[in-house]
């Protein structure tokens, strides 16, 4: 009984249709073009949104001739973000019109979990046409979403920033500024937290200490940082001097704030160097650049003020 022989195709042959089908399904195969287009490195568009992550899980999303920004505050009103990015830190950007556009955050993190941090994804905001069942047309904004063979879609909103009102960050001349390795502060607040809820920021003509103090049994831990680790370590004097009364003690400038806050500030924050800007019972600024220097954050916490 004669067999049928199976042939089988050469292996160059069956990787050349593989490597043509990548090609064919590629989102550069389709990249977004026209109006409201955009594209950027994975890498890039997960250090944006894990930065507004750590205090909301939504974002009005601002599109400027110059780049994108975005200013959230957390439910409790004890931090605030302001963050912006330029368009440089894009691969393509074409936007018109400046439109201002709700972001679900923890759906723009689930969607990404699979591309690459060199993917390059692909992003195009367009109004789509529909009919209800009585017949009407209506019309939608959709976000569409490309990178490797994977495609995503979804429904987003306009915002009408004049019915919200953007958070306003009040204007703080703070004392003290100095630029210090992120990992340092981190160390500090995992060593503090394993003691403390809560992180005394201390800063004297020698440097920063990281602190806390538990009252119940006396147990105290300083982390002291000499000014030789920082860079740009200034004091800005003398409008602040009236500032300086009993409970600095040694030093000038003392403020406690909350470590989960921090910590969460901390984690979402991937640039080697901080710069904080510290006061006496004053909020706290964090700066960071990233992106190659085209991305900046400046996130604002509120001190916890002891009671006299």
């Amino acid at each position: 009984m004669d067999t049928a022989t199976e042939v089988k195709p050469e292996p160059e042959n069956v990787m050349a249709v593989i490597e043509q089908a990548k090609v064919e399904e590629s989102p550069l195969a389709h990249r977004p073009t026209g109006e409201n287009a955009i594209a950027i490195k994975a890498k890039t568009l997960r250090e944006f949104l894990k930065q507004l992550a750590a205090l909301q899980d939504e974002f009005i999303l601002e599109f400027e001739d110059w780049g994108v920004h975005a200013k959230i505050v957390d439910s409790a009103h004890v931090a605030m973000l302001d963050i912006s990015m330029d368009k440089s830190a894009f691969l393509l950007y074409a936007v018109k019109g400046n439109p201002h556009i709700y972001i679900d955050i923890d759906d723009m993190l689930r969607w990404s979990k699979q591309a690459k941090e060199d993917d390059d994804i692909h992003m195009r905001f367009e109004p789509e046409t529909y009919k209800n069942k009585n017949g009407d047309e209506y019309t939608e904004l959709r976000m569409r979403i490309a990178y490797r063979y994977f495609r995503y879609s979804k429904r987003v909103d306009f915002a009408d920033k004049q019915g919200i009102g953007e958070p306003k960050a009040p204007h703080l001349n703070l004392p003290v500024t100095f630029t210090i390795p992120r990992m340092f502060v981190v160390e500090s607040l995992k060593a503090v937290g394993d003691l403390s809820d809560h992180i005394t920021i201390k800063t004297s003509e020698d440097g920063v200490d990281f602190c806390c103090n538990r009252e119940d049994n006396g147990e105290t831990l300083d982390c002291d940082i000499g000014k030789h680790f920082l860079d740009e370590f200034k004091e800005i004097p003398p409008s602040h001097e009236k500032e300086i009364d009993h409970r600095t003690k040694d030093f000038k400038y003392k403020s406690m704030f909350p470590c989960d806050y921090l910590e969460n500030i901390m984690k979402a924050i991937k640039s080697e160097m901080v710069t904080l800007n510290v006061g006496n019972d004053y909020p706290i600024e964090i700066r960071s650049v990233w992106a190659g220097g085209r991305g900046k954050s400046m996130y604002l916490l509120a001190p916890r003020v002891e009671s006299e």
